[in-house]
C-alpha cells in the first residue's frame, strides 16, 4: 500500500496498485469501494479485529469482538459490538461523490499522529487484503460480479461449512 498526501487538505490517500482504496484523515482511517453493506460491515470487522490485536501487544485494549452488529443512530449506521462501536459505515451517495459502500474507524488520540496514523492505515489494510475482503471491493472485481456477501449467501449450506475450513466465523445482524 502506498500513501501519498491529499492535494487539499492535511490528509492523506491510501492506494494499492494505483488504484486508491481509503483515507487518513485527522483521527479516522477508512476504506471505500465495497458492492455491498455486508461487504463494508464485515471489512470493517476484520480492520478493527487487527487494530485490537496491535494495541493489545502493546497493551492498549482487550481482546477483539466475537461478533458485531450493524445498527443505526439517527441517519448514521455503525458496526458495534458490546463494548461499543467499532466503525462507521457510509452508503453510496453519488451526490455526495461517493459511489460505494465504505467504512471509518476512529483511532485513539495517540495514535492521530502521522506515523502512528500510517501504521494503523497499513495494519487494517493487511487485515482486508489476507481476509478477502479487499478482493470485494469495487477497485479490484471486474464490473457486474455480485458481492462476497451475496455469493456467501446463495452457497448450500454444506459448502458454507466446508469452505470454512474451522476458522472463525462472523456473526452479524441486520435491522430489517
Amino acid at each position: 500500500m502506498r500513501i501519498r498526501p491529499e492535494t487539499t487538505s492535511s490528509g492523506w490517500r491510501l492506494f494499492e496498485d494505483g488504484k486508491e482504496v481509503g483515507y487518513i484523515r485527522g483521527s479516522e482511517v477508512g476504506f471505500a469501494g465495497f458492492t455491498s453493506q455486508m461487504d463494508a460491515a464485515q471489512a470493517a470487522y476484520a480492520a478493527h479485529r487487527a487494530l485490537a490485536r496491535r494495541r493489545a501487544k502493546s497493551s492498549w485494549t482487550p481482546s477483539p469482538p466475537e461478533e458485531f452488529l450493524v445498527g443505526e443512530r439517527g441517519e448514521a449506521q455503525y458496526v458495534i459490538e458490546r463494548s461499543g462501536l467499532l466503525a462507521r459505515l457510509y452508503e453510496p451517495k453519488p451526490d455526495a461523490g461517493r459511489a460505494d459502500w465504505g467504512f471509518a474507524v476512529t483511532l485513539r488520540p495517540e495514535e492521530s499522529l502521522n506515523v502512528f496514523a500510517m501504521s494503523r492505515a497499513r495494519i487494517m489494510w493487511s487485515a482486508l487484503r489476507a481476509s478477502g475482503y479487499a478482493q470485494r471491493m469495487r477497485q479490484f472485481t471486474a464490473t457486474g460480479l455480485e458481492s462476497g456477501a451475496d455469493q456467501y449467501a446463495r452457497q448450500p449450506k454444506e459448502e458454507k461449512h466446508a469452505s470454512s475450513g474451522g476458522a472463525p466465523s462472523l456473526v452479524a445482524a441486520v435491522p430489517a
